[in-house]
């Protein structure tokens, strides 16, 4: 099953989000274990969508915290920055040496893309920076151009 994290806009009114008219920004692909590793640090939140301005029948949603997508956007960046030191070591033969901690990251860039068909190293290392930067890169643009939009939200698909 393939997850995926959908950068949408609600309508909103008096603050609550609306479906009707929604626009979806954009989406990116995401691991089971990255988002996992995301969500042990900054849990979702049911978020109630209604489904038109009458405000008669909600569903629910899964989605980030505003408020959290600061500390999201420094975690990502902290595994990004082990993802090029990992893939250059790996790319080079050389031996990995790690902390506990950097060893917990290991194993999450490992898992990032599981049951890959490549096996050419460098096509690993490719889809791993492009999942994780494309990940960074949609909680960064809803932290800076979208921060104080209501109804811009980063929801859970699937």
């Amino acid at each position: 099953m393939s997850i995926s994290l959908n950068f949408v806009i609600y309508q909103h009114k008096d603050g609550k989000l609306i479906e009707e008219d929604l626009k979806t920004i954009r989406c990116e692909e995401i691991s089971a274990y990255l988002l996992d590793e995301i969500t042990s640090n900054f849990p979702t939140k049911k978020e109630k969508v209604y489904i038109d301005k009458s405000l008669d029948d909600s569903f629910d949603i899964d989605c980030f915290s505003k408020h959290d997508i600061d500390g999201i956007c420094e975690h990502l960046k902290e595994i990004f920055l082990h993802l090029l030191s990992f893939e250059n070591h790996r790319l080079n033969n050389d031996e990995i040496k790690s902390s506990p901690q950097e060893g917990k990251l290991t194993e999450l860039i490992d898992d990032i893309i599981p049951n890959m068909n490549q096996t050419n190293a460098t096509d690993i290392a490719v889809a791993r920076f492009r999942i994780l930067t494309g990940v960074i890169s949609l909680f960064t643009e809803v932290n800076t151009k979208f921060y104080d939009d209501v109804g811009a939200v980063i929801k859970l698909g699937v």
